[in-house]
């Protein structure tokens, strides 16, 4: 993607899974996402979240690579879920979009999304320029505060097979 440049302060954003996703580019929705992550950056102390996440143990297969964050869609959730992230400031309701369509229209809501645009990847998935390791910016919350997609998930990359960590806050 050429013409893309890294605008200064947000080293954050993880790069190498923004040109995998969004090739070839859709200028709407890649604006939406940087919209995302620039919202985020703007309302997240970053350096705070990344400090709080466990360092990564030897034995640890998982690389955090962000491979399967950055390719995980969540399943539809309720409503009510919707309510209560937004009445605990997650701001992970944020990013997802009511369901027009289908016997879900209504009730139940999907992600991810940003003012109105779908995005290709999860926009809580940063990456720590230190380490050069990805992380989710809602994982230092713990249990029930991401998508349940997300908290459920088993990867299924070679080196992933069990790096399904428990949530530590």
């Amino acid at each position: 993607m050429r013409g893309i440049r890294r605008p200064g302060g947000l080293p954050w954003i993880p790069w190498s899974w923004i040109r995998r996703r969004y090739t070839p580019v859709v200028w709407r929705e890649l604006t939406h996402l940087f919209n995302a992550y620039h919202f985020l950056h703007s309302t997240m102390d970053i350096e705070k979240v990344s400090s709080r996440l466990p360092p990564r143990k030897l034995k640890d297969p998982c690389r955090r690579c962000g491979q399967c964050c950055a390719q995980l869609i969540p399943e539809p959730v309720t409503s009510e879920k919707i309510g209560k992230w937004e009445e605990e400031g997650n701001p992970v309701h944020l990013f997802h979009g009511l369901i027009t369509e289908g016997p879900r229209a209504g009730r139940f809501y999907t992600g991810w999304f940003y003012n109105g645009a779908r995005l290709r990847m999860c926009p809580l998935l940063f990456r720590d320029p230190e380490s050069g390791s990805s992380f989710c910016a809602l994982y230092h919350l713990g249990p029930g505060q991401r998508p349940p997609a997300c908290e459920g998930y088993r990867p299924n990359w070679p080196h992933c097979e069990v790096s399904q960590r428990p949530l530590v806050p």
